[in-house]
């Protein structure tokens, strides 16, 4: 199905958001289609917008849960440099024969507290900045969705224009002389709003197409920060249980 029936289908007041997706890359950005060619421009703006505030919506809301989730990793690094510190003082006081050994312990899991942070802060920049930024992408993709809007209404004014100076022409020049700057008018605007509809054409399918690669990327870098965390708190926690195994917590 080629991109002039699949727009065509769209329904003005409901917005198929998963249409465009569906439309061949090469015909959408290369060879974008003019409203003599049976493409409605109108359909096409209001889908745009639709799915564009959508995907800011969604992004928004991925944004605030993953920032939670990473703010919950720090709470929990602050919470256990703080259990490791009441650990090193009840060491001394209960068990002053084990304080060498408590304080690699203390020293072992400060490490992994250590990897939290690391883990925390790479994934803040390398899985949520990608998507925070699409806040102020939705806003450009809107502002040209805007512009493309009064650029059809401009369209359809002079384009009402020129008929009206038709429909009052009286034959003498004045009413041609009218009539032909009316025409001049409409061929600009229609030229104005066809370079318009390339490059939100253009415009849209780029838009997607980096969504598409950086929520990728974006899970990606989450998935591999949190396996390398793991990895190397498994590796800890492992040398810590070791650790403790050999403790004699009562002299003999």
């Amino acid at each position: 199905m080629g991109v002039l029936s699949q727009v065509h289908s769209i329904k003005r007041h409901r917005v198929d958001t998963n249409a465009y997706l569906m439309l061949s890359p090469q015909t959408t950005a290369s060879s974008p289609q003019s409203p003599e060619q049976g493409f409605n421009n109108e359909q096409f703006n209001t889908f745009t917008k639709a799915n564009v505030k959508r995907t800011d919506t969604n992004m928004l809301l991925l944004d605030g849960a993953m920032d939670a989730y990473i703010r919950n990793h720090m709470r929990q690094y602050k919470k256990s440099v703080k259990l490791c510190n009441v650990m090193q003082q009840v060491g001394q006081e209960e068990f002053p024969h084990l304080n060498q050994s408590i304080d690699q312990l203390v020293q072992l899991l400060n490490t992994r507290e250590h990897s939290r942070e690391q883990m925390a802060a790479r994934m803040q920049l390398m899985a949520l900045e990608p998507v925070r930024m699409y806040s102020k992408l939705c806003q450009t993709m809107l502002h040209q969705v805007k512009e493309h809007r009064h650029q059809m209404d401009t369209q359809k004014k002079k384009r009402h224009l020129a008929e009206t100076a038709a429909l009052k022409n009286t034959g003498d020049l004045q009413s041609k002389t009218r009539i032909g700057q009316a025409q001049i008018e409409l061929a600009n605007a229609t030229e104005v709003l066809s370079r318009g509809n390339e490059a939100l054409y253009k415009a849209k399918y780029h838009f997607d197409q980096q969504k598409d690669k950086d929520f990728k990327r974006s899970i990606q870098e989450f998935i591999w920060t949190e396996m390398a965390f793991h990895c190397r708190s498994l590796e800890i926690l492992t040398e810590a249980d070791h650790l403790v195994s050999q403790w004699q917590v009562s002299k003999e």
